[in-house]
């Protein structure tokens, strides 16, 4: 059996994982989980491997690991939003882009992701309130301030509230402000 040394070992399963040879990162972490337990990146590695074949639960479980240990681990709060959106649990898949984008906005991978995803819930907002795609929402009527009115002593009295707290036809007696 040959020495490699374990970084060199690490840059040969993400190989793996960029040509599609998921089956075969998955062997080649657990081997090193075998003799290194406690070695974080290799759980991030399986996530991804596992994100590449498909199997989600297993990557979130590989990604949460990672983040038990390395809560700024930035590759796996962007696998755990890749699958929250791929599974369309998107308020998840937003809080954990948002955090991956916290710890590295200069990253280009996670906006367009956190970009999709509040696209994507914004449409499933507008379905759930049965407006079609392609309905312009409706234009809501401008509040308007309460109307205010000089009554015939000269204060000024709130249409609005005269309107709630007295009955129509009865009278007001307001009492005189005095000069200063």
């Amino acid at each position: 059996m040959s020495e490699l040394r374990l970084q060199d070992y690490v840059t040969k399963i993400k190989n793996l994982i960029q040509n599609q040879r998921p089956d075969e990162a998955i062997a080649h972490c657990q081997h090193i989980l075998r003799h290194h337990p406690k070695h974080i990146e290799t759980y991030c590695l399986l996530g991804e491997a596992c994100l590449e074949k498909g199997a989600f639960g297993e990557a979130i479980e590989f990604f949460q690991r990672t983040l038990s240990a390395d809560p700024e681990n930035v590759i796996a709060r962007v696998g755990l939003g890749i699958v929250y959106n791929q599974q369309r649990v998107l308020p998840q898949a937003i809080w954990q882009m948002e955090r991956a984008f916290e710890l590295a906005p200069g990253n280009a991978e996670v906006l367009p992701i956190l970009q999709q995803a509040r696209v994507r819930i914004a449409r499933e907002m507008r379905d759930a309130a049965g407006r079609p795609r392609d309905q312009p929402p409706r234009k809501r009527r401008p509040i308007s301030p309460p109307r205010v009115r000089t009554t015939h002593l000269g204060c000024r009295r709130d249409q609005s509230v005269r309107t709630r707290f007295v009955r129509p036809g009865t009278s007001i007696t307001l009492p005189a402000m005095q000069a200063r």
